[in-house]
């Protein structure tokens, strides 16, 4: 809404989807990480066998702040190329 938005809710959008995209992406390289390591099962997880499909060495702390760090700096490659075209 500042940087001219005018009070016009539709110019969010384009941001949202902008800071969405590395956060999927990332989740979805972490996902794919823990499943190749044997830490997750993504199959038990889809069906919802959620204590059969999460081995005991996983943890949930660490996949989401890989993930977090992940999209951050996917968005720092992404400005630094931005700055740099």
């Amino acid at each position: 809404m500042a940087f001219n938005g005018g009070g016009n809710p539709t110019t969010l959008g384009p941001t949202l989807v902008a800071l969405s995209i590395p956060a999927a992406l990332a989740v979805v390289f972490v996902t794919v990480r823990s499943s190749m390591r044997g830490d997750l099962n993504v199959n038990r997880v889809v069906r919802g066998d959620i204590r059969h499909g999460v081995s005991g060495k996983f943890d949930g702390i660490h996949f989401a702040l890989d993930a977090a760090f992940g999209a951050a700096s996917m968005l720092g490659v992404a400005w630094i190329a931005s700055v740099a075209i």
